[in-house]
């Protein structure tokens, strides 16, 4: 059995950010470059920023999507539109979608998950993977020091 554990999260302060629909997005992998715009447009505290940056002509090591993910998320900390949850928690979520012409609900929890080997069989992939993908997603989560989104 895979062994689980609560953390503290962090969520956008309704104070701040009132309405969530401003700011959520669906998985960064169904993202065109037309809906990215938008999402840009849409909030200046839209997860975009975080999770599908704007690639620039002049990226550097130093400035790049990433590098500049990780300032947005430190900045939406410090200036309280993210806050960190006081309690351990683990989450639960539901999700309405359509897929081919059907309604659909996807429920789940966000937990913390000790790593284990593959081989030992506690957790199962979802979906293959690709390297250069994991490679690009590895490389966001060490800017942020977070993990922005599920695995």
């Amino acid at each position: 059995m895979a062994d689980i554990a609560p953390f503290r999260g962090l969520r956008y302060n309704p104070a701040k950010v009132p309405d969530l629909s401003q700011v959520v997005i669906p998985p960064y992998d169904v993202i065109s470059p037309e809906e990215q715009a938008a999402f840009h447009a849409l909030s200046p505290y839209n997860l975009i920023r975080l999770e599908l940056g704007k690639a620039s002509a002049g990226d550097a090591p130093d400035d790049n999507p990433h590098t500049r993910a990780a300032g947005f998320l430190r900045q939406w900390q410090e200036s309280g539109v993210l806050i960190r949850e006081e309690t351990p928690a683990i989450y639960s979520y539901e999700v309405d979608y359509e897929a081919l012409g059907q309604k659909r609900t996807r429920k789940g929890i966000l937990c913390l998950l000790r790593l284990e080997d593959f081989s030992a069989g506690k957790v199962l992939p979802h979906e293959k993977t690709f390297r250069e993908i994991k490679a690009e997603r590895l490389g966001l989560t060490a800017a942020c020091e977070a993990n922005l989104s599920p695995v």
